[in-house]
């Protein structure tokens, strides 16, 4: 299937190369200004040959009308624009954002008038704005895309654009939770019939840290992309609790936002609340993503209502991993997850004493000497792990400064 690009030339080259590249990656046959080469019949005339032979119109509009030719009172880019609507091609119009900064030799303040006509021509077809090459090769990609997944010709092999990148934080020292690991691995695998799963438990527990572990385990060749998505608005520190302003989706609107952004959707917050989940549904069509919405417990019910309710309706090939301190009957794999065991603890304190202890070069008997384990407590809260970690180091600190304040006192 064949798509025309319509643009001005040398203002819009690395534009155009970009959107050339995102279509390509539709399986699309992409004829442009580039491709002509040298021609026996006039230029105008072999654009409108070419827009005859295309079954989609992509025009690209910045601050330049370009050149009319002798005898016409519109420029190439208006006549190709006129002539793919008089012949009913589906046309996707992108210009350029007015308050994105453009070099001012590539701007035309004579024809501004013509321009501003020929835009407002443009604007009465589907239409989306632009900043840089690579935000109009994701709109580009997204629009048409969309467009195939709504009407796909039964003879066409529509190939969606490759899905690139992994925003999941890094993975930390992790310990234990096989089973759950497990649970978890076979909710997202093809054959599960749910859309995920749903890890459950009170705070501290570990449910973030699972689900980063998990979602790093899930094999690329399940999910070409991996997104980590948080509602988290506190966290816990060595000095207790903190604000989380930066890196917090707070409510059900911001996460679908944050999620859009990821997937390329640079316009959906152009449209209304109550549009944006299937335009998003729509986008993940294909996307054979693996999203991790976080802290869900920070939402209104209504709002994780929606959310599971957007959830249930994932295009295959996508899957989520959930987690939240409210259980929820969802279409989901339920994940309680409780106390570490005996030796999961055991394990994750020894690990703790070893990072906290790495700088210092003197340490107590206590410090220094394998963790020893009560028999009489069966398992244990991560919180408390690192309460004990910590504890162990504070002691011999404690001795060392009050020795170095009494030899301080006998000096005196």
């Amino acid at each position: 299937m064949k798509v025309f690009i319509s643009s001005t030339y040398d203002d819009l080259k690395e534009y155009r190369k970009a959107a050339h590249d995102a279509l390509e990656q539709l399986g699309l046959h992409v004829i442009w200004m580039e491709a002509f080469g040298a021609r026996p019949v006039e230029s105008t005339e072999a654009c409108l040959d070419e827009i005859d032979e295309c079954e989609l119109f992509v025009g690209i509009y910045a601050h330049r009308y370009s050149y009319i030719p002798k005898g016409s009172k519109v420029s190439i880019t208006e006549q190709e624009f006129l002539h793919a609507e008089t012949n009913g091609k589906p046309i996707f119009g992108f210009i350029v954002d007015e308050n994105h900064s453009w070099p001012p030799k590539f701007i035309e303040h004579k024809k501004k008038a013509k321009l501003d006509g020929l835009l407002a021509k443009v604007k009465q077809q589907p239409v989306e704005f632009f900043t840089t090459p690579d935000n109009l090769a994701n709109s580009v990609a997204s629009s048409v895309g969309r467009y195939f997944s709504e009407h796909k010709p039964a003879d066409f092999d529509y190939q969606q654009p490759k899905p690139t990148g992994n925003s999941l934080p890094r993975e930390g020292f992790f310990v234990g939770r096989e089973a759950e690991r497990k649970i978890i691995a076979e909710a997202l695998s093809p054959e599960s019939r749910t859309w995920g799963a749903l890890i459950d438990g009170p705070g501290g527990i570990g449910k973030t840290t699972l689900a980063i572990k998990a979602a790093h385990e899930a094999p690329e060749g399940l999910f070409e992309r991996k997104i980590f998505i948080s509602a988290k608005v506190r966290e816990l520190t060595s000095d207790g609790e903190k604000p989380l302003t930066d890196f917090t989706r707070p409510t059900w609107i911001a996460m679908l936002d944050e999620l859009g952004r990821e997937l390329g959707e640079e316009n959906l917050e152009r449209l209304a609340p109550d549009e944006r989940p299937n335009v998003l549904r729509l986008a993940l069509a294909g996307k054979r993503a693996l999203i991790v919405f976080d802290n869900l417990e920070t939402l209104p019910e209504e709002e994780r209502i929606r959310l599971f309710q957007f959830l249930s309706r994932l295009p295959d090939g996508n899957k989520a991993i959930v987690t939240s301190r409210r259980r929820t009957d969802v279409d989901a794999r339920i994940v309680r997850l409780d106390r570490l065991s005996r030796d999961e603890a055991m394990e994750l304190i020894a690990e703790l004493v070893k990072k906290i202890s790495a700088p210092r070069t003197r340490l107590g008997e206590r410090a220094r000497r394998p963790v020893q384990h009560d028999a009489r407590q069966p398992a244990a809260h991560p919180m408390d792990c690192r309460a004990v970690g910590a504890r162990r180091l504070a002691v011999p600190h404690h001795r060392r400064r009050l020795r170095i304040h009494r030899k301080s006192a006998k000096r005196q």
